[in-house]
């Protein structure tokens, strides 16, 4: 038996979650899809379009097998509570062998490197972000400069955008557990919202 978990906000369940929850079980063989999802309030604090059992009864018509409420003071948290703890849960099910996201870049292995350089915080990287601090630069731009001089050779645009942050969160959360899910992220088709 496979399991696959998803962390979503279904604000509104649109078809580009009815692709993931599909394009999962599909990429990983998966016999169940575990959903952990945000209740009434979503990540920016706002109240959902649609109430948690609405979004929970779409999400189970739409390929989910079980889906399970991200208690609200995470799921209105930064992207890094939400994602650790929203890991958390699915990391101590103890049945969850995948975490399927969408991110915007096709490459995993970036979002690997960078998450073992925000975890690890080599010399470099925590020089670069102290003295950018230092001189005005917000911590996102701060440790923009940092990665990229870490990085080197990588355009490192991709932390800028929603779905990668995430992920790099989501792969985070998953190293810092020592877990054993394994992270598979999901292109989006489309640009944009």
């Amino acid at each position: 038996m496979k399991v696959a978990g998803i962390i979503t906000e279904f604000n509104p369940f649109h078809k580009g979650h009815e692709y993931i929850i599909s394009k999962a079980k599909e990429i990983t063989n998966a016999d169940y899809c575990i959903i952990i999802t945000s209740g009434n309030f979503v990540q920016r604090g706002e109240p959902s379009f649609v109430d948690k059992y609405t979004k929970t009864y779409i999400a189970l018509n739409h390929g989910a097998d079980l889906v399970i409420e991200l208690p609200v003071q995470f799921a209105t948290a930064s992207a890094e509570y939400f994602a650790t703890s929203a890991i958390t849960i699915l990391n101590n099910l103890g049945i969850v062998d995948y975490l399927v996201f969408g991110t915007e870049i096709d490459d995993i292995h970036i979002l690997e490197k960078t998450a073992d350089i925000l975890i690890d915080e080599p010399l470099e990287y925590k020089e670069t972000l102290k003295n950018e601090l230092k001189n005005g630069f917000s911590f996102p731009k701060a440790r923009s400069v940092a990665l990229s001089k870490v990085l080197e050779n990588e355009n490192i645009a991709f932390i800028e955008q929603p779905n990668n942050i995430l992920g790099l969160e989501y792969i985070k959360a998953l190293k810092k557990l020592n877990s054993t899910i394994k992270p598979i992220g999901i292109k989006r088709i489309k640009e944009g919202y």
